[in-house]
């Protein structure tokens, strides 16, 4: 709790203005959840994969915990892949199965088998050329 350091001296007076700005650090889930979407992260708290999934209602009939990937922009804006099984966090604890959400991450919930079908490519793509342009602004 408190105040910072440096805002413990300031007084707030009548007539002063304060400027609060929005949070804007988000993630997205596509793909097999209930509510694909936009979320976003509560400041001071960090965000794992199994909270995302449950702010996200959950899977859909057709989602599995085996096969999410995890999209995150390098320092350059190109996404980078990385796939990971939840299961192997809720059955066993294996906590690298529950990766940390940052800001700009996507996940992407897949089907049990195979790649992503060309109606989630589809549905998918234009959201990465989006949020590609957003990250870049």
């Amino acid at each position: 709790g408190g105040a910072p350091a440096a805002f413990a001296s300031v007084q707030i007076q009548d007539g002063d203005t304060l400027f609060i700005p929005r949070n804007e650090r988000v993630y997205r889930i596509l793909g097999d959840a209930k509510n694909p979407g936009v979320y976003a992260i509560p400041d001071n708290l960090p965000v794992r994969a199994d909270q995302a999934l449950a702010r996200a209602g959950g899977l859909s009939p057709e989602g599995s915990f085996r096969r999410i990937v995890l999209l995150r922009a390098d320092e350059n804006g190109v996404y980078r892949a990385r796939q990971f099984n939840l299961d192997e966090y809720i059955k066993d604890g294996k906590k690298e199965a529950n990766p940390e959400i940052l800001a700009g991450d996507v996940l992407f919930l897949n089907k049990p088998k195979g790649g992503p079908t060309t109606r989630d490519l589809l549905t998918a793509l234009p959201n990465l050329f989006l949020i590609s342009s957003t990250i870049r602004r």
